[in-house]
């Protein structure tokens, strides 16, 4: 193929398009693909569509080999994480310990009994201060 590909650049000059007419160019180009077409037609039928065939076949298997190595490499990268992430030690948590509401208090009221007698004292003492 490469020697057919320099062939066809030395012959149409393609580098040589600023000193070439660009019609002259493409006549030359349509020579070029006319022999090819000729040569194809001499070729049998069956043999350029298995030839196509084969080569269509070729590119789909090395399409699937490269899918499964992608496949096959991310799949290892993910054990490897794994493996990595089970053998590091387990984080613990760090920081301020979250607040539970605590129980209600059961406040019990104590009754005062209210009497004459302790009035008068309650009178005194505070009585008493204020002299102090």
């Amino acid at each position: 193929k490469f020697k057919e590909e320099s062939k066809y650049k030395e012959d149409l000059h393609i580098n040589d398009v600023d000193t070439r007419d660009t019609l002259a160019v493409l006549g030359a180009i349509e020579q070029c693909l006319e022999s090819e077409l000729k040569t194809l037609k001499l070729f049998p039928q069956g043999s350029v569509e298995h030839w196509r065939r084969e080569c269509e076949a070729e590119r789909k298997k090395a399409q699937r080999a490269a899918l499964t190595q992608q496949l096959e490499q991310e799949a290892r990268q993910k054990t490897e994480q794994l493996q990595m992430r089970s053998q590091q030690p387990s984080k613990k948590k760090t920081g301020r310990n979250d607040m539970g509401r605590s129980a209600f208090l059961d406040r019990k009221v104590k009754k005062v009994e209210v009497n004459e007698e302790n009035k008068e004292d309650d009178e005194r003492k505070y009585l008493s201060l204020i002299h102090i």
